[in-house]
């Protein structure tokens, strides 16, 4: 049996599970801080500004994903 979390807000409710959920965003940071460290530690900063641009990018792109499934969550419970 998977145990769940309901994140409740203002008007939605959301399923959470922990383990899936924390592990899956926990991977872009390592591997954005290890090619960061790297690059700012052999001086190449124009890689270290892409690659944190690119993150900053694809993380701006995550975060209107999930308003969109919210509001789709939300609406469908209001029915």
């Amino acid at each position: 049996m998977q145990s769940k979390i309901l994140i409740v807000g203002t008007n939605r409710c959301l399923p959470f599970r922990p383990g899936v959920n924390i592990s899956i965003a926990w991977i872009p940071a390592v591997i954005t801080s290890t090619m960061c460290g790297d690059a700012l530690g052999i001086e190449q900063y124009t890689v270290a500004i892409w690659v944190f641009g690119l993150t900053a990018v694809i993380s701006l792109m995550g975060l209107l994903f999930y308003k969109k499934i919210s509001r789709i969550a939300g609406e469908k419970n209001a029915e």
